[in-house]
């Protein structure tokens, strides 16, 4: 069913992969984002979180190398504890991190971020490239109150940290990549609207599609769309809602062996920031988007000029 609208989006949506570190650690902790280009400007849509996230790595780096350079200094032989709580480092916290932008522009100079006031939902600006890898741009849904509860849509991102190009370089103590990252597949989750979500304060706001399916973690940023490929949403979040059905203590087999068990089951529903909301966020940012062509109100049915004849 969105097989052809899959190849459509595939040509504007693309991944962020992202590398974590802990204080004290060696390990390499990858996690994955979606973007989607917007036009040939370099605009991309993604969640606000994800921006936040990675305006967060800038300001650990800075802050890690900042603490090394106080240690470092320590001329006065304070206790290393407190300097790691001056600095609010320990071994729970994270340290560095490091994103790239797979398969987006060829080079860029510097990255801009607009993001909504109230919404899960931001821009970013490529500044300063030559080319962008993008063969075509999205479509949105001219009337997006056409979305309605019962209609079955899909969203397709990168939910999976499947690449390998990194390491902790322990002499420079630092993370790196160790070349070019190949693009993931895409993977599209459907789903049936479910909701509407509304915003009480300060109005009565529709800014949100609930779906009856999740997104998982890498899925933030990723387009909603329909069996044409036109984009009526992006997802950025999936919440779980108790279900009721629980089971307290009951006896069953498991491995031919009897165990008591309980289970206290929760439905996980995807949320999607509104077609509209996304178009007059662009609007009010002066980005040029695209929107489909006006889709057929009616049909008409030729009627035969006689009428058939009859089989003998």
């Amino acid at each position: 069913m969105f097989a052809d609208a899959l190849q459509k989006v595939a040509q504007f949506t693309r991944p962020i992969y992202t590398i974590r570190r802990k204080y004290q650690s060696t390990e390499v902790i990858p996690s994955t984002s979606t973007l989607f280009f917007v036009n040939e400007d370099g605009y991309a849509l993604t969640a606000k979180h994800v921006v936040q996230g990675l305006i967060a790595a800038d300001h650990l780096q800075k802050n890690y190398m900042a603490f090394k350079e106080t240690k470092r200094n320590n001329t006065e032989g304070r206790p290393l504890h407190e300097i790691e709580e001056e600095f609010k480092i320990n071994p729970d916290r994270l340290v560095q991190i490091a994103n790239t932008f797979v398969n987006c522009v060829d080079v860029f100079k510097e990255l801009t971020f607009i993001v909504h006031p109230h919404h899960d939902l931001a821009l970013i600006k490529f500044t300063g490239f030559n080319k962008i890898h993008c063969p075509s741009f999205p479509r949105f849904m001219r009337d997006e109150t056409r979305v309605r509860q019962g209609d079955y849509l899909c969203r397709a991102g990168y939910p999976f940290p499947d690449f390998r190009n990194y390491r902790y370089n322990a002499e420079l103590d630092k993370l790196e990549w160790t070349g070019p990252a190949e693009s993931a597949p895409l993977f599209p989750i459907d789903g049936m609207v479910t909701r509407f979500l509304l915003k009480k304060a300060p109005q009565n706001e529709l800014y949100g599609i609930e779906m009856s399916t999740p997104g998982m973690l890498g899925h933030s940023g990723a387009p909603l769309f329909n069996h044409r490929g036109t984009i009526c949403g992006m997802h950025f979040a999936t919440i779980g809602a108790h279900m009721g059905l629980d089971v307290i203590n009951k006896q069953v087999y498991v491995q031919d062996n009897k165990r008591m068990v309980s289970n206290y089951p929760f439905m996980y529903l995807g949320q999607c920031i509104h077609g509209g909301i996304i178009k007059k966020f662009l609007k009010d940012n002066n980005v040029r988007f695209y929107e489909e062509q006006a889709p057929p109100t009616h049909f008409t049915f030729n009627a035969p000029q006689s009428s058939p004849k009859a089989l003998s």
